[in-house]
C-alpha cells in the first residue's frame, strides 16, 4: 500500500509518497507534513492492496481549542479494487483551516489501514527593505 499526501498550493502538485510499512508509518508520522492555513484544498491519495470500501476521516488533533480534539471535520468513502489509487480531497472550512494538528485515519470497512498527521501553520509574509542602489566602484576609483 502506498500513500501520497499533497496540497494544491505546492508547485506542480508536488507529490510526497511513502510505502506503508511499519517503518514508513513512523516516517510518515514524523515527516512533519505542514501546509499554510490558507490552503484551499488538501488531497490525499492511497494505493490499496485489497478490494473494499475505504473511508478516510479527517480529525482535529489540536487546534488550540477552536474545536475539541477528536472532532471529525470530514469523512469520505470510496470503493477500491486491488492496486487502485484512491483520491480523497478536503476543502478548507469557511474562514480557512485553524492552525494546528490534524489526522487522517483510513479504514477498510472496520479495519484500520492507515493514519497520517499533518500541521496547518499560519503563513507569514516577510517584506524585505528595498536594496540599496549599486555603486560603480570603477567610476569612483577613476575620479
Amino acid at each position: 500500500m502506498r500513500n501520497y499526501f499533497y496540497n494544491s498550493l505546492l508547485a506542480a502538485c508536488l507529490l510526497l509518497g511513502y510505502a506503508v510499512t511499519a517503518q514508513a508509518q513512523t516516517a510518515i508520522s514524523n515527516a512533519g507534513f505542514a501546509f499554510p492555513s490558507s490552503t484551499p484544498e488538501l488531497y490525499f491519495q492511497l494505493e490499496v492492496e485489497n478490494e473494499g470500501d475505504y473511508t478516510a476521516a479527517l480529525y482535529v488533533v489540536d487546534v488550540g481549542g477552536v474545536v475539541p480534539a477528536g472532532y471529525e471535520v470530514a469523512s469520505i468513502t470510496l470503493t477500491g479494487q486491488a492496486s487502485d489509487v484512491l483520491n480523497f480531497s478536503y476543502g478548507a472550512p469557511d474562514g480557512g483551516w485553524p492552525v494546528g494538528i490534524y489526522r487522517i485515519v483510513v479504514n477498510r470497512g472496520a479495519e484500520p489501514v492507515h493514519e497520517t498527521d499533518f500541521h496547518m501553520f499560519e503563513q507569514v509574509v516577510i517584506k524585505l527593505p528595498p536594496a540599496a542602489p549599486a555603486t560603480n566602484n570603477a567610476q569612483t576609483q577613476n575620479q
